[in-house]
């Protein structure tokens, strides 16, 4: 599986608007390989450089937003929308709802979601108690070891 990012450095133009349209913004473009797109977005995410280690559970919080603000960023495309697609699923948001704001395929938002809960078994593990089968999935599904690390409220592994 190959997922193909573009780069967008908005932050370079800050006079230019973040919201995306069908003229070209982008600096560049990664494209990240793994077996599943779980795996390749992760990796993709990471190339990036933007500081993420993927799609969140690094150590960088979204910031907290009341539901209005998150339909309003869920519902114009932005560089970072695919973190406010996961703010949104753990705060409780159906897939449905965030497919109808995004006109995003339920088949990728549903991918994301099971990235959201797989972290949410993360909750009452530690590094010396993690199974080795858990180990083996997060890395299937494309953690890296900053990220299971930070899941696990450990410096990296």
């Amino acid at each position: 599986m190959v997922v193909k990012i573009p780069r967008w450095a908005f932050d370079k133009f800050p006079e230019t608007d973040s919201t995306l349209t069908t003229r070209m913004k982008a600096v560049g473009e990664v494209m990240a390989m793994g077996r599943s797109f779980k795996e390749a977005l992760q990796k993709a995410l990471r190339s990036l450089e933007t500081g993420r280690y993927g799609l969140g559970s690094d150590g960088r919080r979204e910031e907290e937003c009341h539901s209005d603000i998150l339909l309003a960023r869920l519902s114009k495309p932005n560089p970072d929308r695919i973190f406010f697609i996961k703010k949104a699923l753990e705060m409780g948001m159906m897939v449905e709802e965030i497919g109808e704001l995004t006109g995003i395929d339920p088949w990728f938002l549903f991918q994301i979601k099971e990235l959201v809960d797989f972290e949410r078994s993360f909750e009452a593990v530690t590094i010396q108690d993690m199974e080795p089968c858990h180990l083996r999935e997060a890395k299937r599904q494309g953690y890296s070891d900053h990220q299971i690390a930070w899941l696990c409220g450990a410096t990296e592994v």
